[in-house]
């Protein structure tokens, strides 16, 4: 039974969200999800017609058999229904006719679903901030959070939003206590971005460097920048996007937004400069041509020249949004890498851990490599690197592999150990000489005992892979109270947080 109108009056938001229904043709591309509507994105009148008595988010994968009892509820493509008992829901928003449910079928469920959260973002004047590409996004939202809150009460450790069923309750529950609200999300799926474009507006976007993850989703490099840059399409009218020239050149796909750029070696809004490196972390010179202004900017326990252009970034959105430049370059030294997101840290028995696996490609593995080269040791002490392989690199995963062979064999590293069957494939495979002492494992007890028996106190170790081959619990199970002294100290500031008190 299709429902070319929903017969009811629907007052707000349902009707805003409704109203442009205009064709019954089907165009969609989020993967394997039901998502059901909250009752409290309903109005008591449209409660009332709807007979909707269920105050829960409903959201169930493939093959649950979870009842959606009483709720509107919107279906996404690739779904299989037969396990779901959808006749007892409302109605259900679809890209297909349903057989012996009440259905409205639309072009994009996803982009009707960020309407939705577009009412409830539209119910504030507090800008957003949005941080989309293929890596980097996490350091750059928190470097972000570091600097904002300098100036504003600022939301921004509040996950990844991978999907629009998360931003729709961010809309609904944060937006009344904030004055800026920063957003990480993921091209994991097609489609996620631009509904998240839809949903938000934001005000800046900063598009972080985009490389080949998540191959296997899209096929092809070009659809990846397309479905990044689709950030562009929905934004404040008034909005900024932030670029490294550097690692982006795609601004064909920006629909002519007003971008601001940076760079580390060409003529751009920001230029970075007279980059050093020392046991403190990063100090560099910032080039402000719209001011033209020269900063001198510290980045403390942190490496790596790929922090500097995400640093450059964030001056360039925190000016934008016009907070002063001494706040900005207060809250960049406070800025400290958590989790096992390019944290570095010392052990109680004297090693240096640089953990750095919650995601992995060949370009991200070889900033690790070179961020890790620069720290420094004591004499005679070693470099090891744990490296695991790359997930959903898709057809260029051969190809990949052997450029990050090719990446560790030239490094300054003494020691790798490849955990994995590709990368020890592409070892097998490498056509040059293997001038490092490459160990090859099989299994996380192979890593383990090989990591026991090759470091001494002094040594660094790096561990850089995706989090799907849990490197982290290496470092739980051989050094158990360092990682959790270090958990503790990384999270009871967050803890102090969400319970309102708040420490700068």
């Amino acid at each position: 039974m299709i429902l070319s109108k929903f017969k009811y009056q629907i007052t707000k938001p349902v009707l805003q969200l409704l109203a442009n229904i205009k064709s019954n043709k089907v165009s969609l591309g989020f993967l394997c999800n039901y998502a059901g509507i909250s009752t409290d994105a309903l109005s008591d009148d449209v409660k009332s017609k709807l007979n909707i008595k269920v105050s829960s988010l409903v959201h169930a994968h493939d093959g649950c058999e979870l009842v959606l009892k009483n709720s509107l509820v919107f279906c996404i493509l690739n779904y299989t229904h037969e396990n779901l008992k959808l006749e007892s829901a409302v109605a259900v928003v679809t890209n297909k006719e349903i057989s012996g449910v009440p259905c409205i079928l639309v072009d994009n469920p996803m982009f009707v679903y960020a309407k939705m959260a577009n009412y409830y973002r539209s119910l504030t004047t507090a800008p957003v901030t949005a941080v989309v590409g293929s890596i980097g996004k996490t350091t750059t939202k928190m470097m972000l959070g570091a600097v904002y809150s300098q100036y504003f009460r600022t939301c921004y450790e509040n996950g990844n939003y991978t999907n629009i069923r998360r931003i729709l309750h961010l809309c609904q529950h944060l937006w009344k206590r904030y004055k800026q609200i920063i957003c990480e999300i993921s091209e994991a799926d097609k489609g996620t971005i631009e509904a998240a474009s839809i949903a938000l507006t934001p005000k800046v976007s900063v598009i972080t460097a985009i490389d080949m993850s998540h191959m296997e989703e899209y096929g092809d490099a070009e659809e990846i920048k397309r479905q990044v840059c689709s950030i562009a399409k929905h934004m404040d009218k008034d909005g900024v996007i932030v670029v490294n020239k550097d690692e982006f050149n795609s601004f064909e796909y920006l629909n002519e937004r007003h971008t601001i750029t940076i760079s580390l070696k060409d003529d751009a809004d920001y230029v970075v400069t007279n980059t050093t490196v020392d046991s403190k972390g990063i100090l560099f010179d910032l080039q402000d041509n719209i001011t033209n202004q020269l900063h001198t900017i510290r980045l403390s326990n942190v490496w790596g020249r790929h922090n500097v252009g995400i640093a450059a970034q964030v001056f360039a959105a925190a000016s934008f949004l016009n907070i002063p430049h001494g706040k900005i370059i207060k809250g960049l030294k406070r800025y400290q890498p958590q989790g096992i997101r390019q944290n570095v840290y010392k052990t109680l028995n004297g090693r240096i851990i640089y953990a750095d696996c919650y995601n992995a490609v060949a370009k991200s593995i070889e900033s690790a490599i070179t961020a890790a080269s620069t720290i420094p040791l004591e004499q005679d002490s070693k470099r090891i690197a744990v490296i695991a392989d790359v997930e959903e690199a898709g057809v260029v995963s051969q190809e990949m592999h052997l450029d990050i062979v090719d990446i560790l064999n030239k490094s300054d590293f003494d020691t790798i150990i490849a955990y994995g069957s590709k990368l020890n494939k592409a070892i097998a495979d490498y056509d040059q000489p293997i001038i490092k002492n490459i160990i090859r494992c099989n299994t996380i007890n192979d890593v383990l005992r090989n990591l026991r028996a090759n470091n001494k106190k002094g040594d660094l170790i790096l561990f850089k892979a995706s989090h799907s081959w849990h490197l982290d619990r290496c470092i739980k199970i051989i050094w158990p109270i360092s990682y959790y002294y270090r958990l503790f100290k990384e999270k009871l500031p967050f803890l102090l947080w969400r319970i309102g008190l708040e420490f700068h």
